[in-house]
């Protein structure tokens, strides 16, 4: 009675952990980012006070994926002056070049008298197509910012 009463049980888990693995790997629809790419950033200054494409990562010239379930972006940059705020978007060429932001909307960093580094990453969820990621950027206060460096990893599962 003891021997199958411990069958009974191992079964159960057994039946539990496959059955709750394939449920979760079915509700969050998992797709694995398997391919990278990546971007450097010159230098750039602005006063603008509302978000402007930052020069180089314009419509024409962004960096371009064919992506599938999900695209994750690291923006990673070194600023001098006022405080500035970055967003990205994706343009999706198949759709008339929709523009949808990434996710938060903002990355914002203050470099007060010095020189501050930092990262940020943004995500979105996408149907399968190509994409381009933009990079917008602005001085809230409309004190000059530096862009002194910068680099832009995506990563995204192939469509």
């Amino acid at each position: 009675m003891r021997t199958r009463w411990m069958l009974f049980v191992v079964a159960a888990i057994a039946i539990a952990l496959v059955t709750g693995s394939v449920s979760a790997v079915d509700q969050y629809k998992a797709r694995p980012l398997d391919h990278q790419n990546f971007g450097v950033i010159n230098a750039h200054t602005t006063i603008q006070t509302r978000f402007v494409t930052l020069g180089g990562w314009g419509p024409s010239d962004s960096m371009h994926v064919d992506a599938r379930g999900g695209i994750t972006a690291t923006l990673s940059v070194t600023v001098t002056g006022g405080p500035v705020e970055f967003e990205l978007f994706l343009e999706d060429v198949g759709h008339d070049w929709a523009q949808r932001p990434m996710r938060p909307s903002v990355a914002a960093f203050d470099p007060g008298t010095g020189t501050v580094s930092g990262s940020f990453t943004f995500v979105a969820a996408v149907a399968p197509g190509p994409y381009t990621v933009n990079i917008g950027w602005r001085s809230p206060t409309g004190v000059p910012v530096t862009l002194a460096a910068g680099t832009l990893v995506v990563q995204y599962g192939q469509a």
